[in-house]
């Protein structure tokens, strides 16, 4: 069978929603990396120190969750096995917008019935990454 997600799915997933966010800290550590290069040094070396900071404070949330997503059984759903779905079961899957698992869940249990409940409002929900991720 093969793998129903590509590598690093999720993290990729995560900087698509959020590139509005991933777009400042980018541009900034751009100027830091001509500024550490470019500048006298003492002042270089505050740019490459800033560049280390900006950098850990942008990569180590995404390192994160590429450990949490992209390298756990998560999306695999390998943590079911061996559950027993009662035939009168009916599986239940909530999400706000951005559904991975619907499907991984009907042929981990095809037999079930399911009910999908996406509780998104777009009245209340502004978030423009949820926004994204609907678009998806």
């Amino acid at each position: 069978m093969e793998p129903l997600r590509k590598p690093l799915q999720s993290v990729w997933n995560i900087v698509l929603f959020n590139w509005h966010f991933c777009a400042l800290p980018a541009g900034i550590m751009l100027l830091l990396a001509l500024a550490w290069r470019l500048a006298p040094d003492s002042l270089g070396d505050v740019a490459g120190l800033g560049l280390l900071l900006a950098a850990a404070a942008t990569l180590l949330p995404l390192i994160v969750s590429v450990m949490v997503y992209d390298t756990s059984k998560l999306h695999t759903l390998d943590w079911l096995d061996g559950w027993q779905i009662s035939p009168e079961a009916t599986l239940v899957n909530i999400h706000s917008g951005f559904d991975e698992t619907s499907g991984a869940l009907h042929r981990k249990f095809p037999a079930a019935p399911s009910t999908v409940l996406d509780f998104y409002d777009p009245a209340r929900h502004a978030e423009i990454s949820i926004r994204h991720g609907r678009a998806r």
